[in-house]
């Protein structure tokens, strides 16, 4: 994977500090995902998040809807899956 013809884009980060993210990564096909997960957490610490995003592995590609799903309802109110905190954003990794 060169990166050739991958954007070159720094999207506007201001005002970010204070959102809780938390990051969705399967277990499968771990050498590519962790690729992913690293330049998550790292687009997330150029955008200057005052708190460490949540990682949360699942098995595989059916439960990264239900888990990021959950942590998305956990910032409404209710209790996601496994304790994790509220978050205000959820996002998948995925192939």
């Amino acid at each position: 994977m060169s990166g050739e013809g991958r954007p070159d884009l720094r999207p506007e980060l201001d005002g970010c500090q204070n959102l809780k993210l938390a990051v969705v990564a399967t277990k499968w096909h771990k050498k590519i995902t962790d690729s992913l997960v690293e330049r998550a957490l790292a687009a997330a610490e150029d955008a200057g998040l005052e708190e460490k995003p949540t990682l949360v592995r699942v098995a595989g590609a059916i439960e990264l809807p239900v888990m990021a799903q959950a942590l998305a309802r956990s910032r409404r109110g209710r209790r996601a899956r496994r304790g994790h905190p509220r978050r205000d954003a959820a996002f998948r990794v995925r192939l």
